[in-house]
């Protein structure tokens, strides 16, 4: 296997404060998102596969950064060295043969931060903003708390292949949207948006005046044969109206030191936001976080590149186990990320009857399509692949054994 890390590694995680393993309440709605006072014997026994982080380690590089800063013993107030920004600058270069300068880079503190901290820069309460459904639900949320209004552009989706919907997007626009906020790779359906289709969504923007912000966080975890694109790297038009959002949260599984990047080539965008990071009193890096985005960045590549073939691994067990044992459920193949969506719309249950089977009989912990990812998620569930084979596997025979 990996030098890096055994991806097979059964690495129990309860008890850590995990998100996706001891919030597992959620699921079974005995507590909402607060305080976290321990977990149920009998959620224990449910797989989670819901949360979007992996059961990997981090790659040994960063642990060994970590461990050695730890080692120190002094953790004051730090500073960014020039070397943080040629990390990213470096990355992008080799990743996606996109060239950016050092200082378009801001330091922030997550992607939804970051998407939160955008619109209270470029627009004010009542102003538009667009999202493609189904898409990840907090970026709904950012728009409700932010007091601007929610303006859908659904995909089209057909037999599990989804695209935009570019006449009901312009009329969109033609009534008045003033921020677009683009999943690129789309979240839940782990979807690589094309060059062209990219291109035609910038145009619109550029025609219109629409400013996009960006969410890039699952473009490095590309499968073989498909290309990331990121949307500002388009023309320097397009990038002079993107604020580009990256992390290597996703990537290296270090989701958890919360660290990422805006990357803005328009200075008077740029100098916006980072007036109003400087406000919030957000303007100071984590010790950890900062060394974490810095070291995966310039020494991650060899184990990313062996996720990704796990990854592709674990895809195709999924395609195979449930079409051949569980055909009507209709899978949309993904061409990224650590997610696949799931369409359960054949079966005919209620998304009550649906939960219950997967969550108390089956014991798997799915996201469900409607609650996280809105209408477009109706009779659809997301599933975590970046776990241990073997573990995914019990998951798709419990499956089976229900359904």
């Amino acid at each position: 296997m990996s030098s890096f890390v055994d991806f097979d590694q059964i690495i129990d995680r309860h008890g850590t404060c995990s998100l996706k393993w001891d919030g597992v309440d959620r699921l079974t709605k005995k507590s909402s998102e607060g305080m976290w006072d321990g977990i149920d014997e009998s959620d224990k026994e449910i797989i989670p596969l819901w949360a979007a982080d992996m059961d990997f380690k981090a790659p040994q590089p960063v642990l060994d950064a970590l461990q050695e800063r730890v080692a120190h013993g002094v953790l004051g107030y730090p500073i960014r060295p020039e070397s943080y920004n040629e990390a990213l600058v470096d990355w992008l270069k080799k990743k996606h043969e996109w060239d950016i300068q050092p200082e378009w880079i801001l330091s922030t503190s997550g992607i939804l931060p970051t998407i939160n901290l955008s619109l209270f820069s470029y627009s004010k309460p009542g102003h538009q903003v667009i999202i493609q459904t189904p898409v990840y639900y907090r970026f709904t949320q950012a728009i409700d708390n932010n007091f601007r209004r929610i303006v859908e552009n659904p995909l089209i989706e057909n037999r599990g292949k989804y695209e935009i919907d570019f006449d009901d997007m312009e009329q969109q626009f033609k009534e008045g949207v003033d921020l677009f906020i683009l999943c690129n790779p789309q979240n839940p359906i782990a979807k690589v948006w094309e060059k062209e289709t990219l291109e035609k969504m910038a145009e619109l923007c550029l025609k219109y005046r629409v400013l996009i912000i960006s969410d890039e966080i699952h473009s490095d975890l590309i499968y073989s044969g498909y290309k990331h694109t990121p949307i500002a790297k388009i023309a320097p038009e397009i990038a002079d109206i993107t604020i580009t959002c990256v992390a290597p949260s996703k990537t290296f599984n270090i989701a958890g030191l919360r660290s990422s990047a805006a990357v803005i080539s328009n200075p008077k965008l740029r100098n916006k936001l980072s007036h109003t990071i400087a406000r919030m009193g957000l303007d100071v890096s984590n010790v950890f976080g900062m060394l974490g985005f810095e070291t995966a960045y310039k020494y991650g590549a060899p184990w990313l590149n062996e996720l990704i073939a796990y990854l592709e691994k674990n895809a195709k067990m999924v395609e195979e186990y449930l079409g051949e044992h569980l055909p009507q459920i209709h899978i949309t193949h993904p061409e990224s990320t650590h997610m696949m969506w799931l369409d359960f719309r054949e079966l005919n249950l209620t998304p009550e009857e649906l939960s219950h089977r997967l969550i108390e009989d089956a014991k798997i912990g799915l996201s469900d399509g409607a609650k996280y990812f809105g209408k477009a998620g109706q009779g659809f569930q997301r599933i975590n692949i970046g776990t241990q084979r073997a573990r995914l596997h019990e998951a798709l025979q419990r499956m089976k054994k229900i359904l």
